[in-house]
């Protein structure tokens, strides 16, 4: 098993300690070995992976029925700042053969394992990495659909407000496009009429920006967000 490579096996048994016996459920791991991490100290980072194991477990086969497809997943609880070197614990304890869920950038750039649809945990631009597999629409395609929609519908100015560290706002236009950090209101950066595409929506941003939208009936709001883009009016 050098390398985790694997060897056929003609017979073989295995021993389990007596207090396992009869009293714990094995599990035998599955060719396909995946892995998530569930970060504690997110209240986001919770939801969002929260959610996405709900999915997971309603897809899962039952007990008895095994046609040799099975998917074996593992949640890791760890933190943001811990995630990537968990993912490197678990990788340096079995062969891990892919990551999916919510992920750090530093988790993003561990190799030898592959990335299903990553959710990173702030937005960010793409950039091709062999080893990820995107099947959610990036922040790019989403700004592309969005500015052929307004493009088509709407006559006046267009904005667009990033709250990020400074990661995703390469190449823009600094005329149209407003930026503010990561600590700071969005809310505060919103124009009073045209449009206006937000992007990194904070956990308590919300009631805040519906408020400016109701109290200014010529400004729409669009967010981007994994695989849509939602617009409030």
């Amino acid at each position: 098993m050098e390398g985790f490579r694997a060897e056929d096996v003609v017979e073989g048994a295995f021993t389990l300690k007596l207090d396992e016996c009869d009293a714990s459920l094995i599990e035998l791991r599955a060719p396909l070995y995946g892995l998530a991490s569930m970060m504690q100290d997110g209240v986001v980072a919770q939801l969002a992976m929260g959610s996405m194991l709900v999915g997971v477990d309603d897809a899962k086969p039952s007990r008895d029925y095994y046609d040799g497809t099975t998917v074996t997943s593992h949640t890791l609880s760890t933190s943001a700042a811990g995630a990537r070197d968990a993912l490197l614990s678990e990788m340096s304890a079995r062969r891990v053969h892919f990551v999916s869920g919510v992920v750090t950038v530093a988790m993003l750039d561990v190799e030898g394992v592959a990335f299903i649809d990553p959710l990173p945990l702030e937005p960010r631009l793409n950039r091709f990495q062999i080893n990820v597999i995107r099947l959610s629409p990036t922040l790019e395609q989403q700004f592309f659909v969005l500015a052929e929609y307004l493009g088509s519908t709407s006559g006046g100015p267009a904005h667009a407000v990033i709250r990020s560290d400074g990661g995703c706002v390469a190449a823009v236009t600094v005329d149209v496009w407003r930026v503010a950090g990561v600590c700071d209101a969005l809310v505060d950066h919103l124009p009073v009429e045209g449009d206006a595409c937000v992007v990194g929506l904070s956990a308590g941003g919300a009631g805040g920006i519906a408020w400016h939208v109701a109290s200014h009936g010529v400004v729409r709001v669009f967010f981007c967000v994994l695989g849509v883009c939602a617009a409030a009016h």
